[in-house]
């Protein structure tokens, strides 16, 4: 619970020391959290026990309108703090939005348990992804075929993963 009171707070803070929507947050005492679907539940949660603190305050953690939603909607003034699942880009650095991270969240990858597969390495992740390994048998599985479901091109988090996985 300590916590999730220090993210709260650091969460309060960083609304009310950015611009764009100071206005709007002072006078009406809600803030609103916008942008990916990335984190919702753990916002939500640190939200609700922040509240419990603070009730002046009521904060609302919006379903996702992806990274590049919360990153408009912070830059046009309509919120105060958006929830980004990647770095601003220099033309959203240049517009005057601040990039705070105050979490990461990690990605998971899985696999059906009819595979015979209860763990990959790296190299067998990298290998599987750039479709060198089409068949779960290469990697000591099944013999079945391997289909890849990923989000779509343009998501954050696959972003994120292509930049950070070399191959």
């Amino acid at each position: 619970m300590l916590l999730s009171r220090k993210v709260a707070a650091t969460l309060v803070s960083l609304a009310l020391g950015l611009g764009g929507g100071q206005k709007a947050w002072a006078q009406s005492r809600v803030m609103e959290i916008v942008g990916t679907g990335d984190g919702i539940d753990v916002l939500r949660t640190v939200g609700a026990s922040f509240m419990e603190q603070e009730s002046s305050v009521r904060i609302e953690v919006s379903p996702s309108i992806g990274s590049g939603g919360g990153i408009a909607a912070v830059g046009s003034g309509k919120a105060v703090l958006g929830r980004v699942a990647r770095e601003l880009t220099p033309t959203e650095t240049a517009s005057g939005i601040v990039y705070k991270p105050i979490a990461r969240l990690p990605s998971a990858f899985f696999v059906n348990p009819g595979v015979g597969i209860s763990s990959l390495t790296h190299e067998q992740l990298l290998d599987v992804y750039a479709g060198r390994a089409t068949n779960w048998r290469e990697l000591g599985g099944a013999d079945q075929r391997i289909r890849v479901v990923r989000r779509e091109d343009a998501d954050s988090t696959l972003t994120v993963l292509r930049t950070s996985m070399p191959g």
